[in-house]
């Protein structure tokens, strides 16, 4: 456990997130203005202004600096998780691709996790810290999570993998079955939904979504039936 390192609180992750989105939406939008004076041009020459602006807002500046303009102005700082150095531009291109894949799912890793880190973090070994953690109010600084090996012992990743998906597996079939039962046949057979079908359909997709986040954080913390930390029996 690396002591010195603090974590941001999930929310301020959010924030980071939701100001870079802002720019890349300001970004394709005057990118879509500039679009009339390349009529003529090659598609590499239409997708070049887009392209490096990505590459300079997020991978070169991770690499550079250790942040996007939203960690930076939240004051979160990307590191290798095995040194206190900032990750190099391929590792930054990686993580940034991998992170628009796994969308907003990657982070409910980060309430799992012992280090804080959301999917695209783990799978490419980066850390999300604080900056500057003593100017901040306590209840937004977050140290290593722990596990008490002194008092349980723990199952394995694999085992708390596989029953983290066969719960995940068993919350898809309830969401059809809840579906199959509260939707119309018209919607499902011929897409004739009324707005209560649409209603359902909404509901039934977030209480899936949130099945999933504790099918996440509660199967790697080892709270699930099936691979549950178990109390050390002391041999007295």
């Amino acid at each position: 456990m690396d002591s010195t390192r603090t974590y941001p609180r999930l929310l301020r992750r959010v924030r980071a997130v939701l100001i870079d989105s802002v720019i890349a939406i300001f970004v394709i939008f005057s990118w879509w203005m500039l679009l009339p004076f390349f009529e003529g041009h090659s598609v590499a020459a239409k997708l070049a202004y887009p392209l490096i602006a990505w590459l300079v807002l997020d991978p070169i500046l991770v690499s550079r600096i250790g942040s996007t303009p939203g960690h930076y102005i939240m004051g979160l700082v990307v590191q290798s998780n095995k040194t206190s150095d900032n990750i190099g531009l391929l590792r930054a291109i990686l993580r940034s691709l991998l992170r628009t894949l796994t969308g907003w799912w990657s982070f409910i890793f980060v309430l799992a996790t012992c280090r804080h880190q959301a999917l695209h973090d783990v799978l490419v070994g980066t850390l999300v810290i604080l900056r500057d953690p003593a100017s901040l109010p306590k209840n937004e600084c977050i140290d290593e999570r722990a596990l008490d090996a002194r008092n349980f012992t723990y199952p394995s990743r694999v085992r708390r993998i596989l029953i983290i998906f066969i719960y995940i597996a068993l919350s898809f079939v309830a969401m059809v079955l809840v579906n199959t039962l509260l939707i119309s046949e018209s919607c499902l057979n011929e897409g004739n939904c009324r707005t209560l079908d649409a209603f359902f359909s909404y509901a039934v997709s977030i209480l899936w979504f949130f099945s999933i986040g504790g099918a996440v954080v509660y199967g790697w913390r080892c709270h699930l039936f099936g691979a549950r930390r178990k109390p050390v029996v002391n041999a007295e």
